[in-house]
């Protein structure tokens, strides 16, 4: 079985970009994610179709700190800004979260404007940078396109001003996830 997940993050109130990797994706997508810092409201249109959570710019009522999401026969993916978490400097505190909820197996933050694609001992942790307001070294907006497969994860990592594929990774599943769990 395989599983399509679309992932972006910090748009900070402009659409278009976002507008146009639903669109693209929208036939092949299982879930669309978003990390937090939108500026929409909870409840707008285009935000109902993503799994979101709030970021360091998000107000009103509805957005949460995090979310997990399930996804059956595989895990939960947790979905976290990361703006609390001091994710400029190291992911750890993010990892130390997921350490405590034993059925994440992917954890998907923002916050940053920089993309991130790594293993974890066994989590996949990824930020697909800012599809509006990049700060890497490209200074491309970005987001990222997760195929979830029996024994590996592929990440692509798109440029959302184009839609080309920008960078593809290819991530081994741990064969057992207790070995990570308790050995830090």
């Amino acid at each position: 079985m395989e599983k399509v997940l679309i992932i972006a993050s910090d748009n900070h109130g402009r659409d278009r970009h976002l507008k146009e990797m639903v669109a693209r994706h929208e036939t092949e997508a299982d879930f669309f994610i978003h990390c937090g810092d939108s500026t929409f409201d909870y409840h707008d249109e285009l935000m109902r179709r993503f799994v979101r959570v709030r970021g360091n710019h998000d107000r009103g009522s509805g957005y949460e700190e995090f979310k997990t999401l399930t996804i059956p026969a595989f895990g939960d993916v947790l979905v976290i800004h990361g703006h609390r978490d001091y994710v400029y400097v190291y992911t750890k505190m993010i990892v130390e979260k997921a350490k405590k909820m034993p059925n994440v197996r992917i954890v998907c933050y923002g916050h940053t404007h920089i993309n991130d694609m790594k293993m974890v001992g066994d989590l996949l942790v990824l930020n697909p940078g800012s599809i509006e307001a990049p700060r890497d070294r490209r200074g491309l907006p970005t987001y990222i396109k997760l195929t979830i497969r029996a024994h590996h994860y592929e990440v692509e990592l798109f440029r959302a001003d184009d839609g080309r594929v920008i960078e593809t990774r290819k991530f081994e599943k741990a064969v057992s996830s207790d070995n990570y769990r308790h050995s830090i």
